[in-house]
Formats: C-alpha cells, sequence, structure tokens
C-alpha cells in the first residue's frame, strides 16, 4: 500500500514540477517574442525617422528665390508635399531607379500619412498608420514605397522664421516631425487572457490591456531647419 501511496505522490509531484516548468518556459517565452517585437519596432521607427529627415532636408533645394513660396505644394499635419530639384547635379540627387540624368527641372517629394488598421479594446481604439513616400522626377520617373508604421497622423508641424506655428506655405522655414510607435503584436500577461478579460467590461481592466499594449511604446521627434529656404 506505502508503495501505490509514493507511486502516486511521485505522479502528483512530478506533475506540479512538470506544470511549473511549462509555465516558466511559456513566461520566457513571452517575455522574448515581446522583447524581439518591441526591439524590431524600435528600430523600424528610427530608420523611418533618417530617411524622412534627410528628404525632406532637401524641401527648396535648387529652387530659384523668387519661386520659393511654392515649394510647399502641400503642408498639412498628415501630409506634405515639396518641390526641390533631385537631379539637379551628380551627388545632389536622392537615387530613383531608372534616373541617370540631370535637368534644372523642379521634382517633387510627398509624404503621406494613411491608416493601416485598427485595434479596439472595449471603448479604446487604436490605429496604425503607414508612411507613405513618393518621389516624382519630372517626367522621367517617379517612385513610391512604404517606408514604416507610426501610431499618430499628426506627424507635420510647420514654423514660420520666428518659430511660430502657420498655416501659409510661403511663411514656412522650419519643419517639425513627430513619429510614435508601438507594437501592436505584443503578447499580453497569461492571466489576462486565462481569465477571459479580454471582453471584459471593467474599465480597470481594458487600461490595464492598453497599458500592456503601449508599454513598448517609443517616439522621434525633429526640428528640421529648412536652410535652402532664405530668410
Amino acid at each position: 500500500m506505502s508503495a501505490i501511496m509514493d507511486i502516486i505522490s511521485g505522479i502528483v509531484v512530478g506533475g506540479l514540477i512538470l506544470v511549473i516548468a511549462l509555465t516558466a518556459l511559456g513566461t520566457g517565452m513571452q517575455t522574448t517574442a515581446n522583447h524581439s517585437a518591441l526591439e524590431i519596432v524600435q528600430l523600424s521607427l528610427a530608420q523611418s525617422h533618417r530617411i524622412m529627415e534627410s528628404d525632406l532636408r532637401k524641401a527648396g533645394f535648387g529652387i530659384p528665390r523668387q519661386d520659393q513660396g511654392q515649394v510647399f505644394q502641400v503642408a498639412a499635419p498628415s501630409q506634405v508635399k515639396i518641390l526641390a530639384h533631385l537631379n539637379l547635379q551628380p551627388g545632389s540627387e536622392i537615387p530613383v531607379a531608372g534616373v541617370s540624368t540631370y535637368d534644372d527641372i523642379p521634382d517633387t517629394l510627398e509624404y503621406s500619412i494613411t491608416a493601416d488598421e485598427t485595434i479596439t479594446l472595449g471603448d479604446t481604439t487604436l490605429t496604425l498608420y503607414n508612411i507613405n513616400r513618393r518621389l516624382k522626377i519630372a517626367s522621367i520617373a517617379s517612385d513610391s514605397m512604404m517606408i514604416g508604421k507610426i501610431g499618430n497622423n499628426d506627424v507635420f508641424t510647420y514654423l514660420d522664421q520666428w518659430g511660430r506655428t502657420t498655416a501659409v506655405p510661403a511663411e514656412i522655414r522650419v519643419l517639425e516631425v513627430s513619429l510614435r510607435a508601438f507594437n501592436p503584436r505584443v503578447i499580453l500577461s497569461p492571466e489576462l487572457v486565462m481569465t477571459g478579460t479580454l471582453s471584459s467590461n471593467d474599465l480597470e481592466v481594458r487600461r490595464r490591456e492598453v497599458r500592456w499594449l503601449l508599454r513598448g511604446s517609443y517616439s522621434r521627434e525633429a526640428r528640421i531647419m529648412l536652410r535652402n529656404l532664405r530668410r
């Protein structure tokens, strides 16, 4: 009888050890996956920001002074379209496939922020946006691509030479770029999933879900002095 009890006790203890081990493994895998995803979000955001900052510094490049009032074709919080000579001379152009000649015709560079997907958590809605980049070399070629995903669509702020916000394109001398990103694929804590709280009507539970989702948020900001536009 004691042998049977020893066997049963061994099975119970072994089962508990196995459960603990599987729980630890699951938690470790969850943490690793979340950290990896957050690192990818951070690196992607930094890369998108570098590309945008480099591009937008070219606003007005090669445009005659008398025409600089037309450099900003569109100046909105979620869209900017500028004129610049992108293939004026070797070394000054932004590489575009198929462009190997140079001219003095103004080209256009455009960024637009468009909705990609929506994540709903109870009464909270989070939206991911695409950063769309389009170059158009006049009469030669154009190039469009999506360079990243962010969590805000109010990206661009326009300032005059005194640092005041302005809605007049001809007055713009400084461009502020603000990007925010989060990881939409975060693995929530096991207690949230196993207890069925993902559909809970409890306000505090939903707040905790949102905190989990946004705990890896990152931001990048830059104030770009448009040195090609004379004051």
